[in-house]
């Protein structure tokens, strides 16, 4: 030991420490799943859920709470599931909706003139 460090030798290739190599992975996992997503959602929020078949987020409303991480919404369709708070994400309405095409008149654009 030299500083209080253990020196690498060749045998540490050949065993490799278990401990520190889980240790530095769940430390990455953590770091990689520490997302700032709200995992709390209230009564008649707009969410996303993910669908069973197609594995696509679909538009929801949150109807109840019906464990720590079970909440009960209902699609646009109007069908009623039970979500598990993983499979549920925030839906800001500000945003316009995928489907929707935003159009930009680019025609000021082309007849402005450029300095010399």
């Amino acid at each position: 030991m030299i500083f209080g460090h253990r020196l690498r030798t060749i045998f540490d290739n050949i065993k490799p420490d278990v401990k520190s190599s889980l240790r530095y992975k769940n430390v990455k996992y953590e770091i990689e799943n520490a997302k700032n997503y709200n995992r709390q959602f209230q009564q008649n929020d707009n969410v996303y859920v993910r669908t069973n078949l197609k594995k696509q987020w679909s538009p929801a409303k949150v109807i109840d709470r019906t464990n720590k991480y079970s909440y009960k919404v209902v699609t646009n369709d109007g069908v009623e599931r039970r979500r598990h708070a993983d499979h549920i994400r925030e839906r800001n309405d500000d945003l316009p909706p995928n489907d929707e095409t935003v159009v930009i008149d680019t025609s000021e654009l082309l007849s402005t003139e450029v300095p010399n």
